[in-house]
């Protein structure tokens, strides 16, 4: 319990932090933001130039016209929400656990997910990495049986996932919007560690090192990565086939959250093998709406690590904690 409140508190102050910072400020002249690097208020400056309306958004969520950013700033990775979510299919005995449980379909849902930045690239001009930047990233997912007091309203599964992703400006022309094209804006190098924390036989492990590509396109941003497993001795314990489940790639479509549509945020994911193939799909939408209420839909295999080999479709509605 102390734990949910906790995560729903920082997101709460999460989003209202991004709120207050909706106001534009006034518009500045470049040089005038130049003579402000490495001092408060830089970013907001550079907000604050005039710039072209444009539907993609990929140079704003990789932050790539940015030389620097306040170490101290997290800023959104992946959607933030809290949904109640029903599912078509419960998972009562998890691979390796001898007895079945006694979980509910119904269950709240929730995710936190930041990143800041580590090294900037103001920090490696003098080096020539000046198209580079180093993030560090964290997400975790908890799903709670809140409404299950036959069970004591246990935590069924919480996933944690910290990353490190090196992240290269690949447009052609830097401080321009990425064009649509062929030609990735950005090229991400990363890796990443998820667990659920658990003791065995509920125990889930593993590490990725990943190849992420990014391009601009005419509603958003999209986003294709390719990962290799490290072969190690806790997850060949833990799920030594959670590649042919989970996957070993996946393909994101991001649109900015407009007045008209709302946000969507769309995950598909591949074990690419076409016999047998087991692949994911979910869908976020945050909605358009005073209110920012989320919608979720997701399909497949590893909706968390928990159910990494169980197939399975989940419908919830809750709010978005972030404007993405």
């Amino acid at each position: 319990m102390r734990r949910c409140l906790l995560a729903m508190s920082a997101l709460a102050f999460i989003h209202a932090s991004a709120a207050q910072e909706k106001a534009p400020p006034p518009t500045r002249d470049v040089e005038e933001c130049r003579k402000l690097e490495g001092m408060p208020g830089e970013l907001e400056c550079y907000r604050g130039l005039p710039r072209a309306p444009r539907a993609g958004f990929i140079s704003d969520e990789w932050w790539l016209d940015h030389r620097n950013i306040p170490s101290t700033r997290l800023v959104p990775y992946r959607p933030d929400y809290v949904v109640v979510r029903a599912t078509d299919t419960v998972n009562q005995q998890p691979a390796r656990v001898a007895q079945p449980q006694e979980f509910d379909a119904l269950e709240l849902k929730m995710q936190l997910s930041l990143r800041g930045e580590a090294v900037s690239p103001g920090q490696l001009e003098r080096w020539g990495g000046g198209r580079l930047r180093l993030w560090y990233a964290y997400t975790q997912q908890s799903n709670w049986q809140v409404l299950n007091t036959d069970q004591s309203r246990p935590f069924r599964d919480t996933n944690y996932e910290p990353e490190m992703i090196l992240t290269y400006d690949a447009r052609e022309k830097r401080a321009e919007e990425a064009p649509v094209s062929a030609r990735p804006a950005l090229v991400n190098f990363g890796i990443v560690h998820q667990s659920n924390g658990r003791s065995d036989p509920e125990s889930r492990t593993w590490w990725r090192t990943y190849l992420q590509g990014g391009w601009q396109t005419a509603a958003g941003s999209l986003v294709a990565r390719i990962w290799r497993t490290w072969r190690e001795s806790g997850m060949e314990a833990d799920n030594p086939d959670i590649n042919d489940y989970v996957g070993r790639a996946d393909l994101t479509f991001r649109t900015r959250n407009s007045p008209q549509w709302g946000g969507v945020n769309l995950l598909l994911r591949s074990n690419l093998r076409s016999s047998p193939h087991r692949g994911f799909l979910q869908l976020d939408w945050r909605l358009p709406w005073r209110v920012p209420v989320h919608l979720q839909v997701t399909s497949g295999y590893g909706e968390s690590l928990l159910d990494y080999d169980h197939k399975q479709t989940t419908f919830g509605v809750g709010f978005s904690f972030w404007d993405w």
